[in-house]
């Protein structure tokens, strides 16, 4: 197995760093997920206009996109959709267009409808989801324009999206890690099992009972690991019904009151129609053994509640 040591930045003999100590960052930060409306039937969107940060280069890791789709039906029968929804995130500068990267996302639903005698008589037929894509590393300079569009491969009755980038100042975070990473994970994988975190459950977050994109208290996934673990995904659901338009939560090792931040993920859930979230950390981070793993979540709406959990490799 892949030798490492617990000095933080270090690993055993090779002088590669290690993931600790430096979280990714969502854009927008404790704000609503961005909404871009597509054009159907492949004709892009209005372009929405976003900045990059403006005080640092941001590492573009990962698009986290969600998406409600819905088409109203009137016949007896079985009634099926499949829709590609496509995302286009470009620079502008010098009123000129450079493409910096795309994402894809693809939906279907299904509903068997029957007792229907006249045209009087509908039914709704509706989907959501959110998930993390992959996308770059790509760096982008401090405080550069940017436009986000959309598009989508038919005509549905109702579509609405939503989407937050996810990122790193590249002041913390080197691409050095990323080789390291891949190989620990290589050989974690190969040594050991994977692990569900906490297994055979989910952990309810509540978001800030009187402010909204004001974190929660932390809340103990696992008080003390049983080996070293590189987390490497992490998952969201809703708890509640409550209207909302995002949700951001941060992952943290150490006691409690003495958190610190290790990763961060969003879920993009749209007003009255809520949707899960399963997504990679696209760069995991090292929670060693005896470490006490926690969670806790920021959202549009107070007292949002929310069900956590995450994957972890087993590296001993």
């Amino acid at each position: 197995m892949l030798q490492y040591t617990k000095a933080k930045g270090v690993s055993a003999g090779a002088g590669e760093p290690i993931t600790r100590d430096c979280p990714n960052i969502i854009i927008p930060t404790l704000a609503n997920a961005i909404g871009p409306v597509p054009g159907t039937n492949w004709a892009w969107g209005a372009n929405l206009a976003i900045t990059s940060p403006s005080t640092y280069e941001l590492l573009l890791i990962q698009m986290i996109v969600g998406a409600f789709l819905g088409n109203i039906y009137s016949a007896n029968g079985t009634n099926q959709f499949s829709y590609m929804i496509q995302f286009q995130l470009r620079k502008y500068v010098n009123q000129a267009y450079t493409i910096l990267a795309h994402s894809q996302m693809t939906e279907s639903g299904v509903a068997t409808i029957g007792g229907i005698v006249d045209d009087e008589v509908s039914a709704s037929l509706f989907v959501t989801s959110c998930r993390g894509i992959k996308c770059g590393p790509i760096r982008i300079s401090a405080s550069t324009p940017l436009r986000l569009r959309a598009t989508i491969s038919g005509v549905p009755t109702s579509i609405a999206t939503r989407l937050y980038l996810s990122g790193y100042d590249t002041n913390t975070f080197s691409l050095i890690r990323v080789p390291y990473i891949d190989r620990l994970y290589e050989s974690g994988s190969k040594a050991a099992y994977p692990a569900l975190l906490p297994l055979d459950s989910a952990i309810a977050l509540a978001s800030h009972a009187v402010t909204t994109w004001t974190y929660g208290s932390w809340v103990t996934v696992n008080a003390s690991l049983d080996a070293d673990y590189l987390i490497r995904e992490a998952y969201a659901i809703p708890g509640d019904t409550k209207t909302c338009f995002g949700d951001q939560i941060e992952l943290g090792l150490g006691a409690v009151g003495s958190e610190v931040i290790q990763a961060r993920y969003a879920m993009t859930p749209l007003a009255f129609f809520n949707s899960s979230v399963h997504t990679e950390l696209r760069y995991p981070f090292i929670a060693y053994k005896g470490e006490r793993l926690a969670a806790r979540v920021a959202s549009s709406t107070q007292n949002r509640a929310v069900m956590v959990g995450v994957y972890g490799v087993r590296l001993s």
